[in-house]
């Protein structure tokens, strides 16, 4: 659940549906080494009724990890760091990116200690106090903005299955 505020009202965006509306028909590993490649097959249900056709994706799975976004008050600013990622060697302008500060939940660790941990590790900073901001799942996605013609009412996309929804 996301939950924000504007001058003129309060939203809260919840998905449509749960993990009760995927039917999932197999999961194979497919590699395993420190990440894991999982292959699965699922069907799941749509936003005009009915379910979908069988949906087979590969899924890079991982270990939770922790996003940090270092703002310094007094200067006004954020604080990013600079790391090669061997993700992104096939970047044509380079594969060392400026990203917020982030690491891996090992056994036993608390978000927050991570949080901690990665912020003196890869920036030479001490938190005093952390406010958890939102969960996201990463992925190489350019970031942009567009002003687009929106008719009133509900609308939802067309195509490809037409597999998202909006909400204004």
């Amino acid at each position: 659940m996301f939950s924000t505020h504007d001058q003129r009202r309060d939203i809260t965006l919840l998905p449509a549906f749960s993990a009760a509306d995927v039917e999932l028909r197999e999961r194979r590993c497919l590699y395993q080494g420190f990440f894991r490649l999982e292959k699965v097959s699922l069907r799941h249900r749509l936003f005009e009724g009915g379910w979908s056709g069988e949906v087979v994706r590969e899924v890079h799975c991982r270990h939770d990890a922790v996003g940090v976004l270092l703002y310094d008050v007094e200067r006004d600013c954020v604080v990013l760091v600079e790391q090669i990622r061997a993700g992104a060697l096939a970047d044509p302008v380079s594969p060392w990116k400026l990203e917020v500060v982030a690491g891996l939940v090992e056994a036993g660790e608390s978000r927050a200690e991570v949080a901690r941990r990665e912020a003196v590790e890869e920036a030479g900073c001490s938190i005093d106090e952390l406010i958890e901001l939102h969960t996201y799942y990463p992925s190489r996605v350019p970031a942009m903005s567009g002003s687009p013609s929106i008719a009133p009412g509900r609308f939802q996309g067309v195509g490809r299955g037409a597999r998202a929804r909006r909400g204004t």
